[in-house]
């Protein structure tokens, strides 16, 4: 079953630049330990480095077909 009030809004795309202080996403949960599990899930989505990346990846990588 999917819980339509759970979920998270992604602030930065692909190649964007972040600072330290930036929101990374908001998160929408039932309860404190929904959070903490999308927190973390958000947190290891993203990758960081000190120089940009040459060229933006693709917002689609690819379509999946059922």
């Amino acid at each position: 079953e999917i819980d339509h009030a759970v979920g998270c809004t992604y602030r930065l795309r692909s190649g964007e630049i972040c600072r330290e202080e930036m929101t990374l996403a908001w998160i929408h949960a039932r309860d404190e330990k929904g959070w903490l599990i999308a927190a973390d899930r958000i947190r290891h989505a993203y990758q960081f480095a000190d120089q940009p990346r040459p060229g933006k990846s693709p917002m689609v990588i690819e379509h999946l077909k059922t």
